[in-house]
């Protein structure tokens, strides 16, 4: 069999590319990971809480109102919320819910931390007094002043109550619904976030249950050898379809394949994502402008005719699709119900990826958060099906035909499956944007992905896995919210 042409590059110019590669991979992945935290709380505003905050908020309440757990674990809840606020306003604003759980010397303690804050020009008298009130004796002194003209006893009018929820989140309608005595709407809304939760970890320990159980079973026919790659199938004997061996040396086991414009595919694509994120900057007219607005992540649709590069370079359609996983497997139902299965499989992994994700939190004192959780915050439906639509379909589409589709396939012609897994992982968690105490997660969940990938060889396996577990994410965040 000939070697077609652009099989025969030099080994050196491919070492470079890979120096190249990995080299901005690196700097990719330092720029998430080493982004600094949001701006301090300053006297021009207050920063909204996150949306972990909020749920861990929901949450005490929902157990307070549902009347499970006691005094000393709502305390303890508070307590760990109080250990995560880093100024006098994240502080502040737990004197709501300490008041709706029914634990009022700790309200007063932080109402005394807030009255020093003014003291100290941290806080403003008018910024505190809707949390002063209360706590402020049940029959107040007729006609005093407290916030900004509005008399004790008074209803919060509607300017205030606007300025607390942009300024406090759920922590602000809290105090609101509490200073009008209209509290039940909050009560019964956390009290579903505690159900959700409660229902999802029931749940998850069903999952674990089977997935644990399947993963032995899949484990002792990989042993026995019943089970095989559908990667290496698919790309050594053309079982995905028909391939034509001529164009560019197909199939791979005659060592006739070029897989240098897969790797040139992947600095390709890394740098679209660094152009098309400066892109997004100049036109939303800054860093914070286009960080807090969805609409950016329309362009990243734009990165998908890049992975067809080695088109461009002279591969053929049959063997570029067997390559990266783009064909139909055994079929599009059997390839979705074994991504479904192989999910399954993957709840020990997963899991164990979750607990050292906790404990690296726990370490580094700053948990796990995606810009995806504060732009479901406060989206209207537009906004929110774009943000969906990027979860479900962009990320499980374009990263999959990245990740486990171009770059894997590179990789898998010079290593094992296990390395390949591995590397291709490491750099799928260093790019996302949850901080260093994601990281554990987000690896196992791309190692499942890849042993997925390597078993049936066809995309639509891992795409499922992806796009469930997105979709569950995303609607766990619609269903607490």
């Amino acid at each position: 069999m000939e070697v077609a042409p652009h099989a025969r590059r030099p080994e050196a110019a491919e070492r470079w590319l890979q120096i190249a590669t990995f080299t901005l991979l690196t700097l990719a992945a330092a720029a998430q990971l080493m982004a600094p935290p949001p701006a301090p709380v300053d006297d021009q505003g207050t920063r909204p809480p996150s949306a972990e905050v909020e749920l861990q908020g929901r949450y005490l309440l929902g157990l307070h109102t549902l009347g499970a757990g006691g005094g000393p674990q709502l305390s303890q809840g508070l307590d760990a919320l109080l250990d995560a606020a880093n100024s006098p306003p994240e502080r502040l604003r737990l004197t709501a819910l300490a008041v709706a759980i029914g634990n009022r010397e700790w309200a007063e303690a932080r109402i005394d931390e807030a009255r020093v804050a003014i003291a100290d020009g941290e806080l403003s008298a008018a910024a505190v007094a809707p949390f002063e009130r209360l706590i402020a004796p049940e029959v107040p002194a007729p006609g005093v002043p407290d916030i900004e003209g509005v008399a004790s006893g008074q209803p919060i009018p509607g300017d205030i109550a606007a300025t607390l929820a942009e300024e406090h989140g759920w922590f602000g309608e809290l105090t609101t619904a509490l200073a009008r005595g209209e509290s039940q709407a909050v009560r019964s809304a956390a009290l579903r976030t505690a159900a959700a939760l409660f229902g999802l970890a029931i749940l998850g320990l069903a999952v674990l249950a089977a997935g644990t159980g399947l993963s032995v079973f899949a484990y002792s026919k990989w042993r026995s050898g019943a089970l095989s790659s559908g990667y290496r199938r698919d790309t050594e004997t053309g079982d995905a379809g028909p391939i034509d061996p001529s164009p560019d040396g197909w199939p791979g086991a005659a060592g006739g394949e070029d897989r240098t414009p897969y790797l040139e595919t992947v600095l390709l694509a890394i740098i679209g994502l660094q152009v098309l994120g400066a892109v997004a900057v100049i036109a939303m007219g800054g860093i914070d402008s286009a960080t807090s607005s969805r609409w950016p992540l329309l362009i990243n649709w734009l990165l998908l005719p890049v992975l067809m590069w080695p088109l461009a370079r002279g591969h053929s359609r049959p063997s570029f699709t067997s390559a990266i996983g783009w064909h139909r497997g055994r079929g599009p139902l059997v390839e979705i119900g074994c991504g479904l299965l192989g999910y399954v499989s993957a709840a020990p992994l997963l899991i164990f990826g979750f607990l050292c994700s906790a404990f690296v939190a726990s370490f580094l004192d700053t948990p796990p958060h995606h810009p995806i959780l504060d732009w479901v915050q406060g989206a209207g439906w537009l906004e929110l099906a774009l943000v969906v639509s990027v979860a479900v379909l962009w990320a499980p589409v374009v990263e999959e035909s990245l990740f486990r589709g171009v770059f894997y396939h590179y990789l898998r012609g010079r290593s094992g499956p296990v390395l390949s897994a591995l590397v291709v992982s490491l750099a799928f968690a260093a790019i996302h944007p949850q901080g260093w105490a994601g990281i554990p997660f987000l690896i196992s969940l791309a190692v499942t992905l890849a042993l997925v990938r390597e078993w049936r060889g066809s995309l639509i396996a891992p795409m499922t896995v992806h796009l469930v577990h997105n979709g569950l994410v995303m609607t766990l965040l619609l269903t607490i919210s």
